[in-house]
């Protein structure tokens, strides 16, 4: 397999810089990290899951094996996790007060003011390798590495990850302030995520469909979000798709069926 078309590279093991951890920044994962990426995989990216592929047991000896290619598990001995507090509710006034601690933190140069990843600094990134690093497209919930729940947007502001631009806000922000920034950046998300809405519920309508995606009838109607995976599995492989997801639509009369797909 060529990976150099793979989007991210593989994890090199042997330096030991892991960006999905809950530990703070610099540290190591601890063997629960480790074990819940190997197990769950990292949503948006080659690494599978392998929960239904091994037995509990051969996970736990997976991580063990892992942590041999780097002195450093050898040496720091096992890291300490961060405190969490008690998660807060995200309402009008917390997403409010979580959108000024975006502009405070400066946290659009890399993610956009919308979050869609066009900051005026994003093009000019790079990780510790030297290899072009891509702001996280905010409103694509469902592509967060480490998770889209507020709890793990809140981790991932604590922690930061490793070997990226993208630091720890635990020194910067407050408990508090970096709850509520995590509730503005969950509420950025469309909440198209892979498997919320399995089921496409087309729209009955009266007389004939129009063939305009701006008719009146589009409007309103919520859209069922598709996630789309690269071709991985007949070369030539493309691992990274050129559109990562799709959003449809569906009206139908008592002869037709119309769908409308945006992306």
């Amino acid at each position: 397999v060529d990976i150099s078309v793979m989007n991210p590279l593989p994890r090199d093991f042997t330096k030991a810089e892991y960006m999905i951890r809950t530990t703070p920044h610099g540290a190591l994962p601890t063997d629960a990290d480790l074990f819940k990426v190997i197990s769950k995989g990292i949503h948006g990216t080659t690494m599978p899951a392998l929960e239904e592929a091994l037995s509990e047991e051969d996970l736990h000896k997976l991580v063990e094996y892992v942590k041999t290619f780097s002195e450093r598990f050898k040496k720091e001995g096992a890291p300490k996790p961060i405190s969490i507090g008690s998660e807060i509710s995200v309402t009008s006034a917390t997403v409010e007060k979580g959108k000024e601690l975006f502009k405070k933190a400066k946290c659009f140069l890399c993610h956009g003011e919308d979050g869609s990843a066009n900051g005026p600094i994003t093009v000019t990134l790079k990780n510790e390798w030297g290899l072009q690093f891509t702001a996280r497209d905010l409103t694509k919930g469902w592509r967060f590495k480490v998770g889209n729940t507020l709890k793990d947007i809140y981790v991932t502001i604590t922690t930061g990850f490793n070997g990226t631009p993208m630091g720890s806000y635990a020194d910067i922000l407050t408990d508090e302030e970096r709850w509520n920034l995590a509730a503005y950046v969950k509420s950025l998300s469309t909440g198209e995520e892979g498997g919320d809405k399995v089921v496409l519920n087309p729209k009955l309508i009266q007389g004939e469909i129009p063939m305009d995606a701006n008719a009146p009838i589009w409007q309103g109607e919520e859209p069922m979000g598709i996630e789309l995976a690269g071709q991985m599995v007949i070369a030539p492989r493309k691992f990274t798709p050129t559109i990562d997801s799709v959003r449809i639509k569906a009206v139908y009369n008592d002869k037709e069926i119309a769908f409308l797909l945006e992306w």
